[in-house]
């Protein structure tokens, strides 16, 4: 029996050009039934990432790209605030169980990727049909984490979706040490990663991570704080508005794994359905 994320890996793999083309159209096709009902994004967001998905296409079919790679190797595609991307990735397959196989990457290139666009909290907020208030709001309560401020001004990449209600956990990262914090921050002195959630048992109680790696994704050493919901928001104002400090941006923009699992079994059910005669290729009526 295939592990769930052995499965994962393979569906999501891709070994050509015909293939990686194949399933960005049918991305677009599944966002282009999405945006029939979404009521939290505009017309002119899907039109924004179907244009991005085309200029993708357009790069890939220019690219040469290895075909018929090893089955530890494949290519991957991501949809992530930043942009579109395509990756080469090896993964190592290692049995825990009878029923369970671990997947790492091991190693991942990064190929080519159309990156999303800065916009004005004016042309955002147009974006999502929301008043500029409410954007200026979701920002001083660091609710948009994707956000960088030039000078005084907030720039939101245009692929950024419309914060969700509730807490989300998030992490951040730096390379270089922090200098110069201000006092109420200067725990985060020798550190470069931080993780953030909220209390399972009390909603009003939140957790604040810290570790220090080495570049070997060594944990040398690591402390956590409590915060409330106050504190975390500040925090996460400080984080975001930092030029030192990066968001570990989520995997990906858009929620299609149920669509695109239901695409899956439908295609294996239409693959079932088929006769073939012993001839490779040749199709019985």
């Amino acid at each position: 029996m295939l592990s769930s994320s052995l499965i994962r890996f393979n569906n999501h793999k891709l070994n050509s050009k015909k293939e990686i083309i194949n399933h960005t159209s049918r991305i677009k096709e599944l966002l282009e039934q999405e945006s029939e009902k979404d009521l939290n994004r505009s017309a002119g967001y899907y039109h924004i990432v179907f244009d991005m998905i085309n200029k993708f296409n357009s790069r890939i079919q220019k690219t040469d790209l290895i075909e018929n790679l090893d089955s530890k190797w494949g290519y991957l595609v991501k949809f992530k605030i930043s942009g579109i991307s395509l990756e080469l990735v090896c993964s190592d397959f290692q049995k825990i169980t009878d029923h369970y196989i671990a997947t790492t990457i091991k190693t991942q290139f990064k190929l080519l990727e159309v990156k999303s666009k800065f916009v004005s909290i004016e042309e955002y907020a147009q974006l999502l049909n929301v008043a500029e208030g409410a954007v200026r709001q979701w920002l001083r309560r660091g609710k948009i984490r994707s956000a960088t401020k030039i000078g005084n001004e907030w720039r939101i990449p245009e692929l950024t979706p419309k914060p969700s209600r509730g807490f989300t956990p998030a992490m951040y990262c730096w390379d270089e040490d922090l200098i110069g914090l201000p006092k109420e921050y200067e725990f985060l002195e020798g550190y470069n990663y931080l993780y953030i959630e909220q209390d399972y048992h009390d909603k009003k109680v939140y957790s604040v991570h810290l570790q220090k790696q080495n570049g070997g994704d060594e944990i040398i050493e690591n402390s956590s704080y409590s915060a409330s919901r106050n504190d975390i928001e500040r925090l996460e104002l400080f984080l975001i508005s930092s030029e030192e400090i990066d968001n570990v941006e989520p995997m990906e923009v858009f929620n299609l794994e149920p669509r695109w699992n239901q695409y899956l079994t439908k295609q294996r059910r239409v693959m079932k359905d088929k006769k073939y005669d012993k001839k490779i290729g040749t199709e019985v009526e």
